[in-house]
């Protein structure tokens, strides 16, 4: 049973003299837990149980009186939290590249959607030029991408054909599509503040993102295809095709409920080359 002087000795231990420590100590308890919340939210690092494991050690040098040791840590604890955030710079980043969520509505996706537009990619008359699509998911695109002529319909293959036969139809530019089978736009192009080069943009922006990204090379039929970060070059019509519903199945199935900690990206098999895996 506690008692009065049982109060006043934990508070001497402590060190909480007047109610002034007492919210200061809240004050940090509320910062180091929802640091920790936040460390806890990376899926390929255990970064809370090392921020816990060093604020323990800190703790306990501190109370057991080991002073070489507790001024160690307290020189060094800036730059251990540095490395715990650069540990944690993934999840960072992904706040500052596409902070905006789509939380979609129960859309019904068409069925063959992925096969209907790679075979109209490989039936478009402008044979000489390369047509590339960037697939959008769960991640805002709008920051980044320029919408030429919005559409917003599904992508059927008739559409498709007819819009890629267009003479408005721009080969040179990007289209535009969700990850539902919904065309959102042709002759998209980048925001000015953004780099022209498309590959190379959307390898950064799948590291951050779960866009997909593929061109086809209509004289060869072959394919290249970028995801998570990865680009996989030259595949064959049914390769592509399985790829690019492999990713989707991981994106959908990584959909953040609110307020939930997540994987937000599901990594691709292997990182490259001419396998319908990457």
């Amino acid at each position: 049973m506690l008692t009065l002087s049982t109060i006043q000795f934990y508070l001497r231990e402590l060190l909480i003299f007047r109610w002034l420590d007492l919210l200061e100590i809240s004050m940090l308890a509320g910062a180091i837990y929802y640091f920790a919340r936040w460390l806890q939210r990376d899926p390929h690092h255990r970064l809370a149980p090392r921020f816990f494991g060093l604020c323990l050690l800190l703790i306990s040098a501190d109370y057991l009186g080991l002073s070489n040791l507790s001024t160690l840590l307290l020189m060094c604890w800036p730059l251990l939290i540095m490395l715990l955030i650069l540990v944690h710079r993934d999840t960072l980043q992904k706040n500052f590249v596409a902070y905006k969520k789509i939380v979609p509505a129960k859309v019904a996706i068409a069925d063959n959607w992925i096969e209907n537009l790679v075979a109209a990619c490989l039936l478009s008359p402008q044979k000489s030029q390369q047509i590339t699509c960037i697939l959008e998911g769960h991640d805002r695109l709008e920051d980044f991408l320029n919408p030429g002529l919005t559409i917003k319909t599904t992508a059927s293959k008739p559409l498709l054909e007819a819009l890629f036969s267009s003479p408005v139809f721009n080969a040179q530019q990007l289209v535009w599509l969700t990850q539902t089978g919904q065309l959102y736009a042709i002759n998209t192009t980048w925001q000015p503040h953004i780099s022209a080069d498309t590959q190379a943009n959307c390898l950064l922006l799948s590291q951050k993102t779960d866009l997909i990204y593929f061109t086809i090379d209509q004289k060869q039929h072959q394919f290249n295809l970028i995801a998570t970060g990865k680009i996989a070059q030259n595949l064959h019509t049914n390769d592509v095709i399985k790829v690019i519903q492999q990713q989707i199945r991981k994106n959908q199935a990584t959909l953040p409920e609110l307020g939930a900690d997540h994987d937000p990206k599901a990594p691709l098999n292997t990182p490259t080359t001419n396998h319908p895996n990457l």
